[in-house]
């Protein structure tokens, strides 16, 4: 389902909710792969986490190829952000914003009070832009044991 069409520097790009039967989520399995557990030598079986399945997955695509993902679950009034994964050859174009918007409407719009994430440290700078803020001490991820820490952003509903 198309959520949004944007004009990212000429090319026309495309965010829609997939599922695991989209003809995109291969592609989105890879992109997420390359960003978050390559580099540690992980089995790409790693993605198929128990929250995978029953997600909110969002894609952004263009010329047939999915540029930025990002997935949205909920628990209660609180929502949680996990798998943003942009492109290397496209970050800081606009894609992983887009991306956070949409997510936070929808979570607007299914009464949540809250949204979590785990951020990795880099990615910190980039979550507050939304509003989000760091709370407790960083921590190991359980899959790559690279630091991430808490975020939260409380929501007016």
């Amino acid at each position: 389902m198309i959520v949004r069409e944007v004009i990212i520097e000429g090319i026309p790009v495309t965010f829609s909710y997939i599922d695991t039967n989209s003809q995109y989520y291969k592609d989105a399995v890879a992109l997420r792969f390359s960003v978050f557990y390559k580099e540690f030598d992980l089995d790409i079986d790693v993605i198929d986490d128990s929250d995978e399945s029953t997600s909110i997955q969002l894609a952004a695509i263009a010329d047939g190829k999915v540029l930025g993902f990002g997935r949205l679950s909920f628990n209660g009034s609180t929502a949680r952000i996990s798998q943003m994964a942009i492109s290397k050859k496209i970050r800081g174009r606009g894609i992983g914003s887009n991306i956070m918007n949409i997510l936070i409407e929808r979570s607007i719009q299914e009464g949540c009070r809250l949204i979590c994430l785990n951020s990795r440290l880099d990615a910190i700078a980039f979550y507050r832009k939304f509003g989000f803020e760091t709370v407790g001490d960083k921590f190991p991820s359980e899959k790559t044991g690279r630091a991430n820490i808490r975020m939260e952003k409380k929501l007016e509903v």
